[in-house]
């Protein structure tokens, strides 16, 4: 996938993030294939779930505002 555009919505100046916006989109769009559409409810699959950690590469587990922020950043 070509995740371009997805990319020039975020700064590269300021802080770096824990996760990377393409992984933080694999999570959503897995997460949202299961059912699950409320930020808070996505933090507990990356939590249990083997298939959400591999995908995260065993790093840290996302808070519901790392979602929420993603949200933000996506245009209506």
């Amino acid at each position: 996938m070509d995740y371009t555009e997805l990319l020039c919505r975020y700064s590269s100046c300021g802080r770096k993030t824990r996760l990377d916006p393409v992984t933080i989109f694999k999570i959503i769009v897995y997460v949202m294939s299961e059912g699950i559409y409320s930020t808070r409810e996505m933090v507990e699959p990356c939590r249990k779930n083997m298939e959400y950690i591999w995908l995260m590469n065993s790093m840290y587990v996302p808070s519901h505002m790392v979602f929420g922020r993603f949200f933000q950043h996506i245009p209506e």
